[in-house]
C-alpha cells in the first residue's frame, strides 16, 4: 500500500540524487564563472585549438569563439565598451551579431585595420 509507495519513492529520489551530483556540481561551478568578473577570461581559456578529427565530437575544441577566431579579444572588447552583455535578454544574439558584422570579424578574418 501506502507505506510500498513511499519506500519506493524515496529509493527514486536518492538513485536520481546520486546520479544527478557531477551533473550539478558542474554546473553551479559554469554558473559562478560565467557570473564572475573574469568570465570572459575564463572562456577564452576553454577556446582550444580547432580540429577536424571527427572523433572529437562537435568539431573538436574551439567552440567558445568558433567563427571569430584571432579576433576573439576586439570583439569582446568591443562588446564590453558598449555595455553588451546579458542584460540585452533576447536582444542578445543579435546585438553580438551586428558588432561581429560590423566588425567584419565573421570567420576570424578581421576587415579592422
Amino acid at each position: 500500500g501506502k507505506s510500498k509507495l513511499d519506500s519506493a519513492v524515496r529509493q527514486f529520489m536518492n538513485e536520481m540524487t546520486n546520479r544527478s551530483r557531477v551533473k550539478v556540481l558542474a554546473s553551479r561551478e559554469a554558473a559562478a564563472r560565467l557570473h564572475s568578473p573574469d568570465c570572459w577570461k575564463w572562456m577564452r581559456s576553454q577556446d582550444g585549438p580547432r580540429t577536424e578529427d571527427p572523433t572529437k565530437g562537435c568539431g573538436g575544441g574551439g567552440a567558445v569563439f568558433h567563427g571569430v577566431g584571432k579576433d576573439a579579444d576586439l570583439l569582446l572588447e568591443t562588446l564590453r565598451r558598449r555595455g553588451i552583455g546579458a542584460s540585452l535578454g533576447g536582444a542578445l544574439d543579435g546585438s553580438i551579431r551586428a558588432v561581429i558584422e560590423e566588425l567584419g570579424i565573421a570567420g576570424g578574418r578581421s576587415h579592422v585595420a
